[in-house]
């Protein structure tokens, strides 16, 4: 599905990252993650051991690299969050993990190298992030650094942003952490954030107590998972880093994602209550 999207993807903002089959609307790359987390998981839980040697791990990651190539072509953001929980789960599996830092470096390099020479749109974001007060293309970033300037302490109230009115592009997808924070205040962001820190710690959890190595790792999985894409969202909405696509687990507006993040959740609670029913009996 995920090299369909390169020859009859739909376009959407000048980016290709859907397919379209009648009525039904879809983003593979969404059910990738899925996918290699789930992919992950089992080899952990027929080999473990494989894990702990470089050679290893290549192994395991000669069936995603592909994947990540393909997805980068047009989505570079969903890239960077598959290479993340497949780094990320590797290394929990793994009883020896210093070769992970040269993988780490050299992931970097290489999305380092893919952006100054690939599409030159992608250089163009680092320049706006740079020089976000002068760049006439800084709209986006301006607009929702405003929201979250004027939502104040306390916010505006519920419904009450005027920015998500046609002044923030992706105002109901990427850029609704900003529309959180006008019409909920700092005060309301943090309890947001407060939540998914909550959330992750029930996933861990789980995760520690789960009857075997498969639904750890698929914890696992799912928290990386999360954890990367309501980190990189909300540096995208203050700036912190470059824009990039990411939306925001259970709140931004995408069909797609939100039944894969329900899946995962299903999975979590599937490993849950097989710890409940094991330890009953």
């Amino acid at each position: 599905m995920q090299v369909a999207v390169l020859f009859i993807g739909v376009d959407y903002n000048g980016a290709r990252r859907w397919l379209k089959f009648g009525f039904i609307q879809f983003q593979p790359s969404e059910i990738t993650k899925i996918v290699v987390i789930i992919f992950i998981s089992y080899v952990a839980y027929i080999n473990r051991s494989i894990f702990d040697t470089f050679r290893g791990f290549l192994r395991v990651m000669l069936f995603i690299a592909p994947l990540i190539a393909v997805i980068a072509k047009e989505n570079l953001s969903s890239a960077i969050v598959v290479a993340g929980i497949s780094v990320g789960m590797c290394f929990i599996a793994s009883n020896k993990n210093g070769y992970f830092i040269v993988c780490v470096i050299a992931m970097i390099a290489a999305a380092s190298l893919y952006i100054i020479f690939g599409d030159p749109f992608r250089m163009e974001r680092i320049q706006i992030w740079l020089n976000v007060e002068t760049n006439e293309n800084a709209h986006q970033i301006k607009q929702g650094l405003y929201a979250i300037a004027t939502g104040g302490l306390f916010g505006n109230g519920v419904g009450n942003s005027v920015q998500k009115l046609g002044y923030i592009p992706e105002a109901y997808n990427d850029m609704i952490f900003s529309v959180i924070c006008e019409e909920l205040g700092v005060v309301g962001a943090t309890v947001l954030i407060i939540a998914f820190i909550v959330l992750f710690w029930k996933v861990i959890r789980i995760g520690y107590g789960a009857s075997d190595i498969f639904g750890t790792m698929l914890c696992s999985g799912v928290m990386l998972q999360l954890s990367i894409q309501v980190v990189i969202n909300v540096a995208v909405v203050t700036n912190s880093i470059p824009s990039t696509g990411i939306p925001l687990p259970f709140i931004s507006y995408g069909g797609t994602s939100a039944m894969i993040m329900m899946a995962e959740m299903g999975i979590v609670l599937g490993v849950s209550k097989r710890e409940k029913r094991l330890n009953c009996l």
